[in-house]
Parts: C-alpha cells; sequence; structure tokens
C-alpha cells in the first residue's frame, strides 16, 4: 500500500510539474506576446507620427495652393470687373451722353416754341390794345 500511495503520489507530482511546466510555457508566451505587441504599438506609433506629419504637411501645402488660387481668383476678378468698367462705362457714358443730347435738342425745341408764344403774346397784346381805342374811337364817333 505505500508502494501505491508512493506511485500516486510521484504521478501526481509528476502531473504538477507537467501543469507547472505547462503555465510556465503559456506565461513565457503570453510574454512574448506582450513583448511582440510592445513593438507592435512601438512600429504603429512611428507610423502614426509619421502619417501625421505627413497629412500636416500636406495640409500646409493645400493651404499654400488654397491661398494662391483665392489671390489668383481675386485678381481675376478685379481684372474682369476692370475690364467690364472700361468697356461698360464708355457705353454707358455713351447711353447718357445720347440721352443728354436727346434733352438738348427737346429743350431748343421748346426754347424756340417758347420765343414763338412770346411773340405772339407780344402780337396779342398790341391787338388788345389796339382794340380797345378802336371801340372807344368807333364809340366817340357815336
Amino acid at each position: 500500500m505505500v508502494e501505491i500511495r508512493r506511485q500516486e503520489l510521484f504521478r501526481a507530482r509528476s502531473h504538477s510539474i507537467l501543469e507547472l511546466k505547462k503555465a510556465k510555457g503559456q506565461f513565457v508566451m503570453e510574454r512574448e506576446k506582450v513583448e511582440l505587441l510592445g513593438q507592435e504599438k512601438l512600429v504603429l506609433s512611428d507610423q502614426y507620427r509619421y502619417k501625421t506629419e505627413w497629412l500636416r504637411a500636406e495640409i500646409d501645402a493645400l493651404n499654400i495652393e488654397v491661398t494662391r488660387l483665392a489671390k489668383d481668383l481675386l485678381n481675376i476678378g478685379q481684372t474682369q470687373v476692370s475690364t467690364l468698367l472700361v468697356v461698360e462705362v464708355p457705353e454707358e457714358r455713351s447711353h447718357f451722353q445720347r440721352q443728354l443730347e436727346l434733352r438738348d435738342v427737346q429743350i431748343l425745341k421748346l426754347e424756340a416754341q417758347v420765343r414763338k408764344l412770346g411773340e405772339y403774346n407780344e402780337d396779342l397784346s398790341t391787338q388788345l390794345r389796339q382794340e380797345p381805342m378802336e371801340g372807344l374811337e368807333e364809340d366817340e364817333d357815336l
């Protein structure tokens, strides 16, 4: 019985040793896994930093390009406005000039009519002044 007990203890001990070796192997694997994950984290961190710096440089370049394009657009807009104004101003001016010339002609016609009416008024006034005198002369004759 002692022998059986001894064999049972030996098997239990062997089994415990195997379990311990198995646990130690798992521990080593987990530790290596942690180390690999740490290294992967460093690589990813470096990649992230590199990508972030690259994107910042790209954003800066794009901002510079946007600023340049905005200035170009502003210059083009001002050039077009200047060109349009230069072209449109003479057209507008000539349009207003024609209107002024038409008004001048109308004013001259109206002034001529006023002169004629003034002369006609003087003629009528003269006739009216003469008629009562002629009427008085006829009354005196009666």
